[in-house]
This record gives C-alpha cells, sequence and structure tokens, in this order.
C-alpha cells in the first residue's frame, strides 16, 4: 500500500504530541532502539500504524483501572528494531517538531554507538 502524504503529516504531528522514541542495553548488552505511541483512543492508534505503512505492532486494550478506575483502555502501537525505527523516522521527519527531531537523531545516534543508559530529554524517554 502506497504511503500517503496527508497521513503521514497527520501521524507526525500526534507522535510529536504523543510519541517516543527511546534506546537501551538490556541485561545481556544486546542494544534496542524503539518507538512506541499510546493512546487511550484505539482509532487513533490504527490510523498511524496504517499511515506508517503498518510497520510495529499494536497492543491493547490495557486495563488501567487497577490504577485508576475511572481509567480507559490503552493501546499502544510501537517498533523495536533499528530498521523500523530509523524508517519511520524518516517518514515522518519532516512533520516532526523540533523537541522529537533532536530526541529522534539523539537515539538512533547513541543506539548506534552503544551507549548504555536511557536518556531523558523535557521529561520524554529518548
Amino acid at each position: 500500500m502506497p504511503l500517503c502524504r496527508e497521513e503521514l503529516a497527520w501521524a507526525g504531528g500526534l507522535f510529536t504530541g504523543e510519541g517516543t522514541t527511546g534506546y537501551s542495553l538490556n541485561g545481556t548488552r544486546v542494544r534496542r532502539i524503539r518507538m512506541q505511541l499510546q493512546m487511550t483512543t484505539e482509532a487513533d492508534v490504527q490510523r498511524f500504524h496504517k499511515a506508517v505503512g503498518s510497520l510495529g505492532t499494536i497492543i491493547g486494550p490495557r486495563d488501567m483501572t487497577k490504577w485508576n478506575p475511572n481509567a480507559k483502555p490503552l493501546y499502544r502501537w510501537g517498533v523495536a528494531n533499528f530498521e523500523g525505527v530509523q524508517a519511520i523516522i524518516a517518514m515522518l521527519w519532516p512533520w516532526l517538531g523540533n523537541t522529537k527531531k533532536a530526541q529522534a537523531a539523539k537515539a538512533l545516534t547513541a543506539y548506534k554507538a552503544g551507549q548504555h543508559r536511557m536518556v531523558r530529554v523535557h521529561n520524554a524517554l529518548i
């Protein structure tokens, strides 16, 4: 399915407000990088997934009432491999805000360099 420029623009705006990009090493020192977006609106998560060419996976609904009896179910989209993260960042790049661009660039650079720690920028994991 071909990508739609208007849907990518929408997805870039949504990710700027609701998404995160991060990297870490697990206990066996294998590098991991990921992007995720979580929301209570399943339709928006599904639309985002479709906009980025159906890369990544959707998990949910997750029952959040254990922590808040009034909480709505949570849906999470994510991708956790370098190629997928790099591809989606490239797709969304023109429409990402400056903070998300900086987070994405830092996460990709750190992942490639094999840095060990999670980094917080403006209270968002990168």
